[in-house]
């Protein structure tokens, strides 16, 4: 028994196209000594090469038309989100001063009002202008909590971890006066 090793070739048909073919033989086992011999049409795995390298050719163009609208978007969101970060810092001053003046009348003169924003870093986030790729949310890029210092010399700490039943009420009372007349 053996086998050639299989091959293939072009052949011309009848109306002049080209026909690809694999050709190759095999000797049976057989006291006879038969042998199978074989030419195999790959017209159909041809067209199906083209197929997906036109395919392949598609779907990467695709894929950088994507990218690109993604980077337009993601300097869009930036710019954006920029704007709503300066937004909030200027308003987040006008807060802090107006709570402040607001604690002084309920009796918290020394007590001191901030608003902090912290950026969430995220490889995967929005490329800011300096390069820093941070996370962005339906609300914006930053991370917003409310710090009270509500004894004079006291440094800032987070509302929700400092403040006393008393100073709670007082500060929310103080926060619903601020933003019914904003």
């Amino acid at each position: 028994s053996g086998a050639s090793q299989p091959y293939e070739k072009r052949f011309i048909r009848h109306d002049e196209t080209l026909v690809p073919v694999m050709i190759g033989s095999a000797l049976l086992e057989d006291p006879q000594g038969a042998c199978i011999c074989y030419a195999i049409d790959l017209t159909a795995r041809e067209r199906a090469r083209r197929e997906i390298e036109t395919l392949n050719t598609l779907c990467l163009q695709r894929i950088q038309e994507l990218e690109t609208e993604q980077a337009q978007l993601f300097v869009q969101l930036a710019t954006d989100g920029q704007a709503l970060s300066e937004k909030r810092h200027a308003a987040a001053q006008r807060l802090a001063f107006a709570i402040e003046r607001e604690l002084g009348d309920l009796n918290m003169s020394g007590a001191r009002f901030e608003v902090d924003f912290q950026l969430q870093p995220d490889p995967d986030g929005v490329p800011l202008p300096g390069g820093e790729r941070v996370a962005c949310t339906a609300s914006g890029f930053e991370r917003v909590e409310f710090l009270i210092a509500p004894n004079p010399g006291e440094g800032f700490k987070p509302l929700v971890k400092i403040a006393s039943g008393g100073e709670t009420s007082r500060l929310m009372l103080a926060l619903k006066n601020v933003l019914a007349k904003a």
